[in-house]
């Protein structure tokens, strides 16, 4: 045997032990360290993560801090998941920190939002945090058709289960547009509206159901300029 026809065998037979030891042994080592929290992970657990194409590692990690925060859900929700682009850990993440923000959500919630293309983490911080949206020379219309530019600020509070339908501040914002537009041209001309702006204000806050069901208006502000 050439020294060259060595060379390939010793080449394929590393070749061998590598791909078996990172199939069997990685696997191994892995389970050792997840049977410290939870011994009713076995090797067939991993095995069968490996089969569906899923990375172990992410999986479990995901599993076990879910366990230890005591959020419901199973190793098969997470390989699912995986299996459908979705990082199972930010999913486990995203539920831990809406529960340290007391406004806890399941798992099928942060999924099911991860599936409209939002981010489960951004959903949560505009559901904990308010958000200031203003607009400048908004132009409105009195019945005697006087022109108003309007100055509006509004500080919201999301509910986090209606941005599942899709509902967003743009569409917030467009419909609380919609009816201050609308509002202003019951008024007979601008000095009217200036005069009612506040109670104008209260109106909105307290007769739009929408206005307390897919955001909480904290604060709105609204001033009506000729």
């Amino acid at each position: 045997m050439t020294f060259g026809n060595c060379f390939i065998v010793v080449a394929i037979v590393l070749a061998v032990v590598f791909i078996v030891f990172n199939n069997f042994c990685c696997p191994i080592k892995l389970l050792l360290q997840c049977r410290k929290y939870d011994k009713s992970i076995n090797l067939k657990t991993i095995l069968g993560i490996l089969k569906s194409g899923c990375n172990p590692k992410k999986v479990l990690n995901a599993y076990l801090t879910a366990k230890q925060a005591s959020i419901a859900v199973s190793i098969e929700q997470l390989k699912t998941h995986k299996i459908n682009c979705f990082e199972p850990e930010t999913i486990v993440n995203s539920i831990i920190i809406s529960q340290k923000r007391c406004l806890p959500i399941d798992f099928e919630t942060a999924v099911t939002l991860h599936v409209s293309g939002k981010n489960p983490l951004y959903c949560i911080k505009q559901c904990t945090t308010p958000q200031v949206i203003s607009t400048k020379d908004f132009i409105c219309h009195t019945k005697d058709g006087d022109c108003i530019k309007t100055d509006i600020t509004t500080t919201l509070l999301c509910n986090c289960e209606k941005l599942l339908d899709g509902k967003d501040e743009e569409y917030f914002f467009n419909k609380l547009l919609n009816t201050i537009y609308e509002i202003a041209g019951k008024y007979s001309n601008a000095d009217d509206l200036k005069k009612f702006q506040k109670e104008i204000c209260e109106r909105i806050i307290k007769e739009h159901p929408d206005y307390n069901t897919i955001y909480k208006i904290i604060d709105l502000t609204i001033c009506f300029r000729v």
